[in-house]
């Protein structure tokens, strides 16, 4: 066995990483790589034998900005191992060995956890952080408005479906991007690889676009609940006028990022499903700051 530490020009390793992903998560980085959005940003750390990937850890170079403030933050992720070699403490092995390389050269090292592994990562010195959720509730709940058929085009609204699956499509949202406002206090930057895997994978049927406003919003019904996951304009846009152009002013919807401006909103403690974040290093007291990482940027 050996640790090798950048397999995206190895074809060998790089779709045994993919097979490997595909059958512990389901998650497909071929389509991603194949696109173009796997930039050196995204380094997985594997464990390989005879040519195939038993063991990853993934390194993604973050640069977060809060309030301002450039943070050059380290988040770990696809953390995973066959089923044949478990127990055998190969992440903890690759875990080491990004220890022993980026801990005090960043601003900070993250990741979010299943709640099987909560005690692994304060073996290596994380702790547990808390994040907030923002809401923005209506002066007149109408639930009729949150029909999933109504988010398919049917509603008075500026916003058209993006088809992601469309070359098309997909470079224009990636220029909209690149010349984006930022929309969150703790926002992702010089990251359009990141942002593309989930808009050209399972949150494809969730990207809308205004002509009207030149404004990209990526919008999930789940049930009765809206989730505005993200928006990007080259102007000033403000989440309630991304739901005018809906025509939602008049429903909840679940900010999946920190607002520029918290007033207004109704601000609860973020709880996730088989999720926790682990922190170390990072200068953010996050009780004051009620923060959460936007749900686009995890890796």
């Amino acid at each position: 066995m050996e640790i090798v530490k950048n397999i995206k020009e190895n074809d060998t390793l790089r779709n045994s990483f993919y097979s490997l992903a595909e059958n512990t998560f389901g998650i497909d980085f071929k389509s991603w790589y194949d696109h173009g959005f796997w930039t050196d940003a995204y380094q997985p750390y594997v464990m390989a034998e005879d040519g195939r990937v038993i063991s990853n850890v993934s390194v993604n170079h973050m640069t977060m900005v809060f309030e301002g403030r450039v943070l050059k933050l380290i988040q770990l992720g696809t953390v995973m191992t066959d089923k044949d070699y478990r127990g055998q403490g190969l992440s903890r092995k690759l875990m080491e060995e990004i220890m022993k390389e980026y801990e005090g050269k960043q601003d900070g090292i993250y990741l979010f956890a299943n709640d099987s592994v909560l005690d692994f990562y304060p073996k290596f010195g994380f702790v547990k952080a808390q994040e907030y959720s923002y809401e923005k509730s209506p002066v007149t709940q109408n639930k009729a408005n949150i029909q999933r058929t109504e988010l398919s085009g049917n509603m008075a609204s500026s916003m058209v479906r993006l088809s992601m699956e469309n070359e098309k499509d997909w470079k224009h949202m990636k220029d909209i991007i690149a010349e984006s406002r930022p929309f969150s206090r703790f926002g992702m930057a010089d990251n359009t690889g990141l942002w593309m895997f989930y808009l050209s994978g399972h949150m494809k049927d969730c990207v809308y676009y205004s002509e009207k406003t030149e404004t990209c919003a990526v919008l999930e019904a789940a049930g009765e609940d809206l989730l505005l996951h993200a928006y990007f304009s080259k102007s000033e846009v403000t989440p309630e006028q991304v739901m005018e152009a809906f025509g939602l002013e008049n429903n909840k919807v679940t900010l999946m990022f920190t607002p520029l401006e918290t007033k207004g909103h109704t601000v609860t403690k973020l709880r996730e499903h088989d999720t926790t974040l682990f922190v170390k290093g990072m200068n953010i007291a996050w009780e004051k700051e009620k923060i959460r990482f936007q749900s686009l940027s995890h890796a």
